[in-house]
């Protein structure tokens, strides 16, 4: 991934470039022609260069965005939720019904899913009250 110096090495390669730039601005009839073209080719590359380098510092910049992002909607979900009776739940409730229970395994997990915990039946109300068929908890 591309970082700090990646930046600093496209602003390196377009201050090369505007250099070259100038050299050849100034040049005189001593150039010959060969000597206009090595010079306009070392142009190109120090400008394709620096075009690499920024791509890569913008798709940085775009992925740390993205992560940003992610997380702020890790963190508003978070302040949305309390735990209670061994359960997680939303605390605005649903035309005056709790929002939950959600898995308390499913969401202190890497992933933080919110798996509802529903009502055990079948064999499954031999080892529980409520099951979770996430990660098939029994509570």
């Amino acid at each position: 991934m591309a970082d700090i110096a990646s930046i600093t090495a496209g602003l390196n390669a377009v201050k090369l470039a505007f250099n070259i730039a100038k050299d050849m601005k100034e040049a005189t009839a001593a150039y010959n022609e060969a000597e206009f073209r090595l010079k306009l080719s070392e142009l190109y590359v120090n400008l394709s260069d620096a075009r690499i380098n920024l791509a890569d510092a913008k798709q940085e910049i775009i992925d740390l965005q993205t992560e940003i992002n992610n997380l702020q909607g890790k963190l508003k979900a978070a302040e949305e939720l309390e735990f209670r009776d061994g359960f997680y739940y939303r605390i605005e409730e649903i035309d005056g019904k709790p929002n939950g229970p959600f898995c308390p395994k499913c969401y202190e997990g890497n992933d933080n899913k919110l798996s509802t915990v529903m009502k055990a039946t079948g064999i499954h109300s031999h080892f529980g009250k409520k099951y979770c068929h996430e990660c098939q908890s029994h509570f």
